[in-house]
């Protein structure tokens, strides 16, 4: 998923290569500090883990071989993620908005192998990007904020997102938007003339992954349907 999230970025960002490959330097950088950050508040708290080896586990590809299977959800949600992903990048490169990026980056990140997981999660992340887009408008237009002010946004928005990464998606989106919003105003990104296109990406990508989520469902999913409809067969009156 996160290569996916990296591929739609960089794809969208008008970049050299050597820009790019500056870029992801730094993205490795990042991994870094979040690695140093963990292992220290790890240490921090004392909590004990065994540094041992792990125990072994099997190798992607023997991993990999029981989902070759026509009849397994995470091969169908493979395909239909596929598409979408396709769908997305092809629709964002056609309308050329400001960070266009953003249609085939959402799809990635709200996609899962069930439809009703896959329309919790979009509902979520559109919710939550209309209100984190506009508090931060609020905040950086009405007030204009000086850049350490607009630094603070960052940590706070970013604070909020890993709070509320598993307990609330919704309220981790509004986190996820006051932190992108703040970081591009940042290095300059004029908020007030691309906030509009981001919501209404937000909005098209979730479109496109709900559609997509009706093609080739789950087989859990085909089960509910088809036993619901012998149900309903049973039901009725025989009129014989």
């Amino acid at each position: 998923m996160l290569s996916l999230v990296l591929f739609a970025v960089f794809l969208g960002i008008p970049s050299s290569e050597r820009n790019a490959v500056e870029d992801c330097l730094l993205v490795g950088l990042g991994g870094v500090l979040v690695l140093g950050w963990l292992v220290a508040l790890r240490l921090l708290f004392h909590r004990r883990k065994s540094w041992g080896a792990p125990p072994l586990s099997p190798n992607v590809i023997d991993r990999l071989r029981p989902r070759l299977n026509l009849r397994d959800d995470f091969f169908r949600h493979g395909v239909r993620l596929a598409g979408a992903f396709t769908t997305a990048t092809i629709i964002s490169q056609v309308l050329m908005w400001p960070h266009q990026y953003w249609i085939p980056m959402t799809v990635a990140w709200v996609a899962l192998p069930d439809p009703t997981g896959t329309a919790t999660r979009v509902a979520g992340r559109v919710l939550g990007t209309l209100v984190g887009v506009a508090l931060i408008t609020v905040v950086i237009v009405g007030a204009g904020p000086g850049p350490y002010a607009i630094a603070i946004l960052v940590g706070i928005g970013a604070l909020i997102a890993e709070v509320f990464i598993v307990a609330n998606y919704l309220v981790c989106v509004v986190g996820v938007t006051t932190f992108m919003i703040a970081l591009f105003t940042l290095v300059g990104d004029p908020v007030g003339e691309t906030v509009a296109y981001r919501a209404f990406c937000t909005i098209l990508a979730g479109v496109i992954t709900i559609a997509w989520s009706m093609v080739w469902p789950a087989v859990g999913h085909e089960h509910r349907h088809l036993f619901r409809g012998r149900r309903e067969t049973d039901a009725q009156p025989d009129s014989s």
